[in-house]
């Protein structure tokens, strides 16, 4: 396997001494020379490396300068990086280290198996340091989203629910919160048990993604509670607009192998900061107010026959 190294240093003898020693070597080196900060600028732009070996001295920009620079431009992965300095004094270390830089090497220790070591060393740093990252960040999104339904959990709506508030305030603009509840869900439970309810979940859920606006937020908040959270262009005809097009997508049957179930949603609405000027007083305004719809729905449930909600063959 090859390995793409860029070599920046304005020395062309050192440059060449770099690449009579590592043509020597036994891993497969492609070596590419940089002269200059402007010329490594646009190489490691253009092309992707496994490693660069950057002299601390460079006359047109500093190496630090460069590696700051490149690092907060580069798009990708950036690669790993050991310094070759002339210093060898432990404040140049430092200084290199908690920029960011893996490693670095004397230029009076260069040797080929230096190089390699370090080298290797350095790509195994990195490697290590983007697994960490990619599991740091699966673990921050199991935190921040539902593992049955993939919207939003009740973390991620809080979250975003606090910061919308705190920037409608500062702009004197509106926030929306429409709090939603599936009415006769627990008798497809019931009926049909938890995989079948786990599949109208499912497909609540992505009807409700589809229906709210691309600026809206769309978190499962309970077990058959649904929270949307309007942002931005909020009015009531909007609002009403909104809650009209998820009640009237949500109650539409729902196939489950060969049959089709029915939701009913109960809605409760909250405006920010018309009816309420904080999260909790919101939360209670809205709950109240789809309390009220589900007591609603429930009696014209009882003098309807046969029940909208429940359970039909196909």
């Amino acid at each position: 396997m090859t390995m793409r190294v860029l070599l920046i240093d304005d020395d062309a003898v050192d440059r060449q001494s770099i690449r009579r020693m590592l043509s020597k070597s036994a891993l497969n080196i492609q070596l590419e020379e940089a002269g200059s900060a402007e010329d490594a600028w646009n190489t490691l732009r253009d092309n992707e490396y496994d490693c660069v070996l950057l002299d601390y001295h460079l006359p047109d920009m500093g190496c630090m300068d460069l590696f700051e620079s490149l690092r907060l431009v580069e798009k990708g992965d950036f690669p790993p990086v050991v310094i070759l300095t002339g210093a060898g004094n432990e404040s140049v270390v430092v200084e290199v280290m908690k920029a960011g830089v893996q490693d670095y090497i004397p230029k009076a220790n260069l040797s080929m198996e230096t190089v390699e070591n370090v080298m290797q060393h350095a790509i195994k740093v990195v490697e290590r340091e983007r697994r960490q990252e990619k599991a740091q960040s699966k673990l921050k999104q199991l935190a921040m989203f539902d593992e049955l339904t993939k919207i939003g959990n009740r973390h991620f709506f809080t979250m975003r629910f606090n910061h919308a508030l705190i920037r409608a305030g500062r702009q004197l603009d509106s926030v929306c919160l429409i709090l939603l509840d599936l009415n006769g869900f627990k008798k497809i439970n019931d009926t049909w048990g938890h995989l079948a309810g786990d599949e109208v979940l499912r497909e609540i859920s992505r009807r409700l993604a589809h229906t709210a606006r691309n600026a809206d937020t769309v978190a499962r908040i309970g077990g058959d509670e649904f929270v949307v959270l309007m942002e931005t262009g909020v009015s009531r005809e909007g609002t009403a607009l909104l809650t009209d097009r998820i009640r009237e997508q949500l109650t539409l049957p729902i196939a489950i192998d060969d049959h089709e179930v029915q939701v009913g949603v109960s809605i409760g609405t909250a405006t920010f900061p018309e009816q309420g000027d904080d999260s909790v007083s919101l939360m209670s305004t809205a709950d109240r107010e789809m309390y009220k719809a589900k007591l609603a729905a429930s009696s014209a449930r009882e003098s309807a026959s046969p029940a909208r909600e429940g359970v039909s063959s196909r």
